[in-house]
């Protein structure tokens, strides 16, 4: 199983994912409705009307039953996942409410992966109406663009997490200690982020952003032009970049204080 998961709705802090393989979370399902122990999604497996309901959706799919729920224990991703039919009623019996909420999640998703502009569209209508300026939207939303180029160009020369090592989480500490002047981490604690649904970026300047965005793109431009093999060719022409990007910010730095001051 690849390892990038996808959200298709938040409810009550909880984010509500489905894999690449478009099975979705029940476990995720079970914590957003309540975590009541009575209703963990194995003991409504087991339920006789589950069961039926599970071999008629099989049979009408044309698939094997074990296709439709699948377990699984440690890694990335634990806990029981399941076809999108089978994760809507289960949901029906976690609460009434609570199964309105996951089908207009889930109509909304749909409507999305159809028409890939519409969900941008909703998320900078977001952005806009939590108070964010167009031009910090359009600063935000470019630099999602530019931070999927580099990370594509560092798989694309066999960057791949090693044991400890995760290249990508490397990348992206380097490239902000150079632009912030920070860790993700320690950027994450100044501003109280304590949730994993609180996006880093969504907290920075546009300044801040504009620096991360420049030394992403020439960092994969750098990676290209010197034919970087592997995690630490890519971070060393990574590291690189950053190096240059502090000593350029720093010089931008001097020239605006006086002016600041004047």
């Amino acid at each position: 199983m690849g390892t990038e998961l996808k959200t298709i709705l938040s409810h009550n802090g909880v984010e509500i994912v489905a894999d690449p393989d478009n099975l979705t979370s029940l476990t995720a399902l079970w914590k957003a409705a309540g975590s009541d122990p009575s209703k963990q999604p194995r003991q409504w497996l087991r339920w006789t009307p589950t069961q039926e309901f599970l071999a008629s959706l099989a049979e009408n799919l044309k698939v094997g039953l074990h296709t439709l729920t699948k377990t699984r224990r440690g890694g990335q991703a634990p806990g029981t996942w399941a076809h999108w039919q089978v994760a809507m009623a289960y949901a029906k019996w976690l609460s009434p409410e609570f199964h309105q909420a996951v089908n207009e999640g889930f109509r909304r998703w749909f409507e999305e992966e159809r028409n890939p502009g519409l969900k941008l569209e909703r998320g900078v209508d977001k952005l806009l109406s939590q108070g964010y300026t167009p031009e910090w939207v359009k600063t935000r939303v470019e630099g999602i663009v530019t931070r999927k180029v580099l990370t594509g160009t560092m798989q694309d020369h066999n960057c791949r997490p090693v044991g400890s090592l995760n290249p990508f989480a490397e990348a992206t500490r380097s490239i902000t200690m150079a632009a912030v002047g920070v860790t993700p981490k320690e950027f994450r604690a100044e501003n109280g982020l304590t949730k994993k649904s609180q996006a880093t970026r969504d907290h920075m300047t546009a300044r801040e952003l504009t620096r991360l965005a420049f030394l992403e793109s020439e960092a994969a431009a750098v990676i290209k032009e010197q034919a970087s093999d592997g995690n630490e060719e890519c971070l060393g022409s990574i590291k690189g970049v950053c190096e240059f990007g502090k000593q350029a910010f720093r010089s931008i730095e001097a020239i605006r204080r006086p002016a600041r001051s004047a």
